[in-house]
């Protein structure tokens, strides 16, 4: 990591800490739907804005680093480089969405399964219940929709910004990072989904080079757990 890109780490940073707080908070405060919906916008705009931010400096930094410190620094629409390093065309835009579609029922498949088999475990179903309550106090569709918008902020920052920023690997420490992000909450299964996640979301943005099929696979979470996880667990 150049000098430059350590000077301007804070940004980051502060991110990375604003965002992870609001996210506590707006688990905290999810039984009341006048106070959930503001604060998780506020997450979501967090990590957007943060995100946007945190590349364009890092663009301005200039290509200080190796091509994997530059994982994910400028590919929202794959005019950049590939993450297997050299130069290169990422996957045409149908490829990608029909790609990163597939990889969506699949999350939302794979999370639901297990959220199947965690619910008959009775503490993990207590996790389960409490990670609901938002969607129990608040409209379903409004859940989900502040669900979606902080999953598309949390690719932009996780996948899109912070590991130009880490280095060598830099995309599989930030995955760590989001992981721990999610402490904060005191929700053990949300901690546990988001490796998972972040993993499945980011081999998916290496294959395709292009950053908004990690927010297409966002989205199938989304929906899937925070839109059915409710109805399953009536």
């Amino acid at each position: 990591m150049t000098l430059p890109v350590r000077q301007a780490i804070w940004l980051p940073l502060i991110t990375l800490v604003l965002g992870s707080a609001l996210l506590a908070t707006a688990f905290a405060v999810s039984a009341t739907p006048a106070l959930f919906v503001p604060v998780s916008l506020a997450v979501a705009l967090v990590w957007t804005v943060g995100g946007l931010w945190s590349r364009r400096l890092r663009r301005r930094l200039g290509a200080g680093g190796t091509d994997r410190d530059l994982a994910g620094a400028g590919l929202w629409a794959g005019r950049s480089r590939t993450v297997s390093g050299p130069p290169g065309r990422p996957m045409s835009w149908t490829r990608s969405l029909g790609f990163s579609s597939a990889a969506a029922v699949a999350v939302a498949v794979l999370f639901l399964a297990g959220t199947w088999v965690l619910s008959m475990v009775p503490l993990t179903r207590d996790f389960l219940l409490a990670a609901s309550t938002a969607a129990s106090a608040t409209q379903l569709w409004l859940t989900v929709l502040v669900a979606m918008l902080t999953g598309w902020g949390e690719e932009i920052f996780f996948r899109g910004a912070l590991p130009a920023y880490l280095g060598r690997h830099g995309q599989w420490w930030a995955i760590a990072v989001y992981t721990a992000s999610t402490v904060f909450t005191g929700n053990a299964v949300l901690v546990l989904a988001a490796p998972i996640l972040g993993v499945m979301c980011q081999l998916v943005f290496n294959r395709t080079g292009r950053l908004w099929t990690a927010c297409v696979v966002h989205t199938g979470f989304s929906l899937g757990v925070v839109g059915l996880v409710p109805l399953l667990l009536r």
